[in-house]
């Protein structure tokens, strides 16, 4: 049910935005939302994400085009792949590292040539850089916020261990991770507002995931 909730809301919030790029960049949210719920709860989590996304395209947000279940398919599909990857490499000593760079650059990076190969009309060459960039970005930015917030929720039956929880937190290294962030933020944003023919703005966010997956594989 959680994951039910959680992937109808992430995937609304997607379609608040104003814009095509704008879309893409909020659709990073819901592609976040998935992988911290297959990371947490597995074939149960995925299935909450399937009906989810079939019930947001049917009955929320209906696409004449049939784009929206091809979405789910894939993304479905693909999330099921990847508990069988890490089935294979868990105990692997780099396992979390490899998982993590996995679902931050092959997942999206497959999704959306999948959909670009079986809907060419629907997804130009501009909107799928957009698509696997911002979905890759959100991936690596809100996948472990929200696994992060749902685990600790789980946690927490009193204010010690709130407090505990918040004094866990190394104020040195949350401010490096928080400025990553807010840089890769100002990008996005930018990005947004302006049509960019040189694909500059993709050049400056390459080397910013890289070193954002670097910054939060442990």
């Amino acid at each position: 049910m959680l994951a039910f909730v959680l992937t109808v809301l992430s995937t609304e919030l997607a379609s608040l935005s104003v814009g095509e790029a704008s879309t893409f960049q909020l659709l990073s949210v819901t592609a976040g939302t998935f992988v911290a719920l297959t990371y947490l709860y597995g074939k149960t989590g995925i299935c909450g994400v399937f009906v989810g996304l079939t019930f947001y395209y049917s009955f929320i947000n209906i696409k004449p085009s049939g784009i929206g279940y091809l979405y789910t398919l894939i993304i479905s599909a693909l999330l099921m792949l990847s508990l069988r990857v890490i089935e294979r490499i868990k105990n692997h000593q780099h396992a979390t590292k490899f998982i993590f760079g996995y679902f931050v650059f092959c997942l999206p990076g497959i999704t959306t040539l999948a959909l670009s190969i079986l809907a060419p009309n629907e997804l130009n060459r501009t909107l799928a850089l957009h698509l696997y960039l911002t979905d890759s970005i959100g991936i690596l930015i809100t996948a472990p916020i929200i696994a992060l917030a749902i685990l600790s929720v789980q946690r927490i039956r009193s204010p010690k261990s709130l407090k505990k929880l918040l004094m866990s937190l190394l104020p040195a290294h949350m401010l490096c991770k928080l400025a990553l962030v807010a840089t890769l933020v100002l990008v996005l944003e930018r990005l947004g507002q302006e049509h960019v023919d040189s694909y500059l703005y993709y050049m400056m966010l390459a080397p910013l995931v890289i070193l954002a997956v670097l910054t939060f594989q442990n």
